[in-house]
């Protein structure tokens, strides 16, 4: 694809590593981190590396700032509601605009991610280093890191120009203004990128020190992901039998998936987690979800801050076998004790926020810190792969045998019924793995691609009286600081 840079200092935050954004910083800096004083040290280049991965996770509170990767694919769609005004309900009811704080920040966030890719993978390439394999290994998680950004762009915005040539980014005099790549280009270099990297990424790593990096069943997922927007059917076949070769496989207990220990490879099913903390970069889904009024009581004893504005509707609810699904229970909240020691069914109460049942996920922390706990965010697991195979079988071949038991195997993991061989048309497979995904999948950050490729996230929307949602929110705006930058760049339709 064309290789443009946007915003020049976005090359800042490579020089200097940090968390933030770095806009008003002196140019004089820009030259100082060069293949000639760079790296010091091969911990440089771990740092170096280790920085890029920055621009990947949510913000250290998770779900309650702008740029939340599970608010932004979760809120809009049929499995989660907002029973909080504001912001929350912009992202709910598809009110958004081009100058809405989220539409910006996710935005360039990844825009920087990609910049700051960019110009480590000219370092890298211009750094001779002792370890070559460790070098090449380098090399390919910042390129499939760079991918992973774009994929979110492409996904969230439709195809976006992106720094990809180290001699533009470098140029932070000059300011360019491209036009907008064609899918066709940002597609195909996407793939290209992910191919490459996957060929140079172990299989596994075998330390807790390098839990949370891309491996090559991570940047393989992230390729299923492209070729599962694309629709290209053959190609995600193909993509997901290379990843079942790779050693992962379900957990027996579906709750264990998102447990605290996950690190040290102790997690078969998980391809990728974001490393989370409570003391440090932490999350505040407990908060977010968990019910106010009549208040949770910990299933472990730990103290919860409650606040309780997000949950997931009962008509979605409604889809899973209630009694009959492990999900339901500790993963899906309806009935709880409240810290009275009363026996709670939510569906019952009669409040603002009981709009739903409380998508609780991840399991308890210990360690959690008033509202802060340290679960690792699953980005990527096993069971996606399982489905999106199923899904791409059925499209190729119809409901053969290999559909249902790709199908059954998630649901015999979960003690819920099986579904019968016989008796499936295309059309009835395609939309029962689609209800499936969205049980199996629930807030973790793919319902809303989901819904898109089946087409039916504004049908979904009008369902639960969201009117406001029009055929044009299956891209959200382009940010309107971008376009009063470059006069290029045409708004996505409908804004």
């Amino acid at each position: 694809m064309k290789k443009y840079i946007i915003k020049p200092f976005l090359f800042i935050s490579i020089l200097v590593f940090t968390l933030t954004g770095c806009e008003g910083l002196d140019p004089e800096v820009y030259d100082k981190l060069t293949p000639e004083n760079f790296p010091g040290s091969d911990s440089d280049i771990e740092a170096a590396v280790t920085a890029v991965y920055n621009d990947m996770g949510e913000t250290w509170m998770h779900v309650w700032l702008d740029d939340d990767h599970i608010a932004i694919n979760e809120l809009c769609t049929d499995e989660l509601i907002s029973a909080w005004g504001g912001d929350w309900q912009t992202k709910d009811r598809f009110l958004w605009t081009a100058n809405d704080g989220f539409v910006k920040t996710i935005y360039f966030r990844y825009a920087k991610g990609i910049t700051k890719a960019t110009l480590l993978i000219d370092l890298l390439n211009n750094t001779s280093i002792s370890n070559e394999d460790l070098q090449k290994r380098y090399i390919a998680e910042v390129r499939a890191l760079r991918a992973y950004f774009g994929l979110q762009l492409y996904d969230l915005y439709g195809p976006v120009p992106m720094v990809t040539d180290p001699e533009i980014a470098k140029d932070v005099y000059t300011i360019h203004t491209p036009v907008r790549p064609s899918s066709e280009e940002v597609v195909s270099f996407l793939e290209e990128e992910l191919l490459a990297a996957a060929e140079d990424l172990p299989s596994k790593y075998t330390t807790n020190a390098d839990y949370g990096r891309i491996t090559k069943g991570a940047a393989l997922t992230m390729l299923m992901k492209l070729y599962l927007m694309e629709k290209n059917w053959t190609k995600v076949q193909d993509v997901t039998e290379t990843i079942m070769g790779l050693g992962y496989a379900l957990l027996d207990d579906y709750n264990d998936v998102f447990s605290v220990d996950t690190e040290n490879n102790a997690n078969t099913e998980v391809i990728l987690a974001l490393p989370k903390i409570a003391d440090g970069y932490a999350t505040t889904w407990y908060a977010v979800v968990l019910p106010q009024t009549p208040a949770y009581q910990s299933l472990t004893g730990i103290s919860l801050s409650l606040w309780g504005g997000l949950k997931s509707p009962w008509s979605f609810y409604d889809t899973f076998e209630e009694g009959n699904d492990d999900r339901l229970g500790e993963a899906m909240v309806r009935y709880y004790y409240d810290t009275d020691g009363n026996w709670v069914d939510f569906r019952e109460v009669s409040n603002s926020k009981a709009v739903g049942a409380s998508p609780k996920k991840y399991q308890e922390d210990p360690d959690q810190l008033k509202y802060y706990q340290g679960n690792d965010i699953v980005r990527y697991r096993y069971a996606d792969v399982l489905l999106a195979r199923a899904e791409a079988l059925n499209e190729l071949n119809g409901p053969i045998s290999e559909v249902v038991g790709l199908v059954n195997q998630i649901r015999g993991r979960v003690h819920t019924s099986l579904i019968e061989e016989s008796g499936w048309s295309k059309t009835d497979m395609r939309d029962y793995i689609l209800d499936e995904r969205g049980r199996e999948l629930f807030c973790e950050g793919h319902r809303r691609q989901d819904l898109i490729r089946h087409g039916k996230l504004i049908e979904k929307a009008h369902e639960l009286g969201r009117m406001d949602a029009a055929a044009h929110h299956v891209l959200y705006p382009l940010p309107q600081s971008l376009l009063d930058e470059n006069s290029n760049i045409k708004q996505n339709d409908g804004y």
